[in-house]
């Protein structure tokens, strides 16, 4: 938001409703901001405005006569098992592998995948721990010169435990031996030697190229483009399918309230009702 004016030279005093509709029409037309975004934007900008109004700064709010455009509610995709199961196989031996597996498996969002530690895998107990995230800072995307380690996650429930069983166990300690082997080569980089999700020389996965790779790589499976995000919606999606309820699925998921996983996840819960209708009838036939 902050270059965007500063490049402007606008004032604060000098700030006009018009001013904030330009800049939101800019960023949809020349970056394909979608409405959530400029929604947040607004949030920002708005709550900043009225404290400067509140300090006596402006008299009024300029970002309260802007028309924001409607946000339409995301309709999560997923794929089917057998279509998981082909992304899967034509995952094995590229970078984004284990990226790809962590997703399938816990349904991770891509902070958590990325910002997975060694350190955070109980390999005796068979316990994995999401204990941060990696981020990135600055509007030049996610280059791993703006990429950090945050010990937060999204919300408080996200810092959340998994039970491992025999076959990830395997995976992970395979995929470890393999990065303990790298790390004697020559020209190494060790910065990230922690960390679950390197590439073949050490650097830590962008997060960018994460979400570059994998619509691509569906592409070259012959299944639709979905974004990383929607192997989230697989895994939560396929667990509902397999009878867990939805109180198992939010803390599984790691949503702030349940009526989040209600409401993303209805048409879910709606196919179960529908085999529950199925079984009462049989039964009653």
């Amino acid at each position: 938001i902050c270059p965007y004016f500063a490049e402007k030279r606008i004032t604060l005093f000098d700030l006009k409703p018009q001013h904030i509709q330009d800049f939101y029409s800019n960023r949809m037309s020349e970056y394909h901001t979608g409405a959530k975004t400029i929604h947040r934007y607004h949030a920002n900008i708005h709550k900043a405005l009225t404290y400067a109004v509140k300090m006596g700064r402006i008299t009024s709010n300029p970002a309260d006569m802007v028309e924001l455009p409607k946000a339409q509610e995301h309709q999560a995709d997923f794929y089917t098992v057998d279509e998981l199961k082909i992304v899967i196989e034509r995952a094995r031996g590229t970078q984004i592998e284990p990226v790809i597996m962590l997703a399938a498996w816990f349904g991770l969002r891509r902070g958590e995948i990325i910002g997975l530690r060694w350190s955070s895998i109980n390999f005796d107990a068979k316990v994995l721990s999401i204990t941060g995230v990696i981020k990135d800072k600055g509007e030049s995307g996610s280059k791993i010169k703006n990429m950090y380690y945050s010990p937060t996650a999204k919300t408080k429930s996200s810092l959340r435990s998994f039970p491992l069983n025999d076959e990830m166990v395997t995976y992970l300690k395979g995929l470890k031996a393999q990065q303990d082997r790298r790390r004697a080569m020559k020209h190494y980089i060790h910065t990230w030697d922690d960390f679950v999700c390197v590439r073949n020389n050490g650097d830590l996965i962008p997060l960018e190229y994460v979400s570059r790779a994998f619509p691509k790589l569906c592409e070259e499976c012959g299944l639709r483009k979905l974004k990383l995000h929607e192997l989230r919606h697989t895994n939560i999606s396929l667990l509902l399918s397999e009878g867990a309820s939805m109180k198992e699925v939010q803390e599984w998921a790691a949503h702030s309230n349940y009526s989040v996983t209600a409401n993303t996840y209805a048409h879910v819960q709606a196919k179960s009702k529908s085999k529950l209708t199925e079984s009462i009838s049989s039964l009653l036939a």
